[in-house]
């Protein structure tokens, strides 16, 4: 069905809206993509505030190694003036969740060999710039600090602040997996592995090697769009995900997490304070804890607390 369509069935029944996502696309034979247009179209419509959603970033970087003098394969503590060439950046990949474009960029080949990756280190910054939160897997211990490092190395200010998840902390944390590593989560979660490689594409590409540059950043793209799937599959489990609610200028009960309002209550979750209602999000499946405490005044009064220590 067309999104104008759609759009038309939401105006005839604007509780039609309040399905989640995943049903309404069943149920219109159409894409994420055309119930979210529809959605806002409806709204703006209807003289009612769009939901708004926070910009959230997937990416991924490339980058050279570095050259030096060791002496031996085992335990080196090398000092910097061993370095004869240092790291840089070579490419880099990127797409908004559940946006249908990837976008990336690439060293040229002249880039490559004068190790110049200032072009393609504007341009991550610009969208990083952009994004409010970011996803990336060990973004946390590699891409954020090496992108850093980059953006210092290149006379640049900090682009504007954003929240991190990192999908190799939640899988660290909240899981026992065999192998942590991108490729081998998508082979255990049944969505993908990563293009086979080895060093050599990396080596290549330093050297200027336009055919491994290109095939570099394919490798990239890949990893992004496997990292996307791997995000949607964890992000039940996140426990402090970002609220992306506070975003939402609607007053609507939201998922924090993908912001459907296809929620249920179920049961309660205690703190040491008081208790409150949970719902459940039947479109993505996490877990959500109402504000309101529900212990009366009198009790939250005789309720005594734990000792800090």
């Amino acid at each position: 069905m067309k999104v104008d369509q759609i759009v038309n069935k939401f105006l005839e029944d604007p509780n039609r809206m309040k399905n989640g996502s995943k049903r309404l696309q069943k149920m219109y034979d159409c894409s994420g993509e055309d119930i979210d247009t529809a959605r806002r179209n409806a709204r703006i419509s209807l003289g009612v505030s769009p939901v708004k959603t926070p910009k959230i970033l997937l990416l991924d970087i490339e980058t050279a190694p570095a050259e030096s003098y060791i002496w031996s394969l085992w335990n080196e503590n090398l000092s910097y003036d061993f370095v004869t060439r240092d790291w840089f950046m070579l490419t880099w990949a990127a797409k908004w969740l559940f946006d249908n474009e990837t976008m990336s960029d690439k060293l040229t080949s002249g880039e490559a060999v004068r190790e110049n990756d200032k072009r393609i280190v504007k341009s991550i910054y610009n969208l990083l710039d952009e994004a409010d939160i970011i996803i990336a897997h060990n973004g946390d211990r590699f891409d954020v600090p090496k992108m850093n490092v980059r953006f210092l190395y290149h006379e640049m200010t900090p682009p504007s602040p954003y929240r991190r998840i990192d999908t190799l902390r939640i899988a660290k944390r909240e899981f026992r997996f065999m192998s942590n590593r991108l490729d081998s989560l998508g082979k255990f979660l049944g969505i993908g592995s990563k293009i086979k490689t080895d060093f050599d594409l990396w080596r290549n590409c330093r050297a200027g090697d336009e055919q491994a540059l290109q095939d570099m950043e394919t490798y990239n793209i890949k990893d992004v769009i496997l990292l996307e799937d791997i995000f949607v599959k964890l992000r039940p489990w996140v426990h402090n995900f970002p609220n992306l609610g506070v975003y939402d200028d609607s007053e609507e009960p939201r998922c924090h997490r993908c912001l459907s309002t296809n929620i249920k209550e179920k049961g309660v979750y205690a703190t040491n304070t008081g208790i409150y209602s949970t719902y459940v999000c039947k479109d993505c499946g996490g877990y959500s804890k109402g504000r309101a405490n529900l212990l009366s005044k009198e009790k939250k009064v005789s309720l005594m607390r734990p000792l800090a220590r």
